[in-house]
């Protein structure tokens, strides 16, 4: 049938040990002290977003004033950069490289525009040039949509790296009469956080 079954086998298999490592590095090992970034006890504690009239979430704050869309959800992204610049004692400048992480979920929210054709995404890159947005649906939690916000590297440290003791391993390939067997390995130690006041998170938006 011209399908290379060894060859796809392998990349199925590089494709499983990919997403097993990309789960590690967000919530660590369960039952021993190996973390990650989404769970690592020594980060700061999420802050509340802005409420309005007993109103937290984006959803509910926007059918509340639908034509304010883009400055409330500007207004909490900004909350959440000032507690990070407040943790780090001046050593922040505005236009510092930045990592915004956000569920795919809330996304589209920063790109609804305000009654002067703005959305909150081209005010935060205006007022931060550093700011950077990535999709991570891992956000969506149980206790409520996430933001993550991160300086990834100040003053030429690493703010956190991925562990690992092997990244992808391979024994020899075995041939059998009807079909091929592999082992494949890989080893973790999640997500080592060096400086969690570089790290500031939202929940509840």
């Amino acid at each position: 049938a011209k399908i290379n079954l060894a060859a796809r086998k392998q990349f199925a298999a590089a494709q499983t040990i990919a997403r097993a490592e990309n789960r590690f590095n967000l919530f660590g090992v369960a039952g021993i002290e190996c973390y990650g970034m989404l769970n690592d006890p020594n980060l700061p504690a999420a802050i509340a977003p802005e409420s309005v009239g007993g109103k937290s979430k984006w959803a509910d704050k926007i059918n509340a004033n639908p034509t304010n869309a883009a400055n409330i959800v500007y207004n909490d992204v900004n909350r959440l950069i000032t507690e990070l610049f407040a943790n780090n004692g001046g050593n922040l400048q505005q236009d510092e490289r930045m990592i915004l992480g956000i569920s795919n979920k809330m996304l589209t929210y920063l790109t609804i525009p305000n009654q002067y054709g703005k959305t909150a995404k081209q005010m935060l890159q205006e007022t931060y040039s550093g700011l950077q947005f990535e999709q991570l649906p891992e956000l969506s939690t149980d206790a409520g949509e996430m933001l993550y916000l991160v300086v990834p590297e100040l003053l030429g440290d690493q703010t956190g790296f991925s562990g690992f003791s092997e990244k992808f391993r391979t024994s020899r390939l075995e041939a059998h009469t009807t079909w091929f067997e592999q082992k494949v390995m890989a080893g973790t130690f999640g997500v080592i956080i060096r400086r969690p006041t570089l790290v500031a998170t939202m929940i509840g938006i």
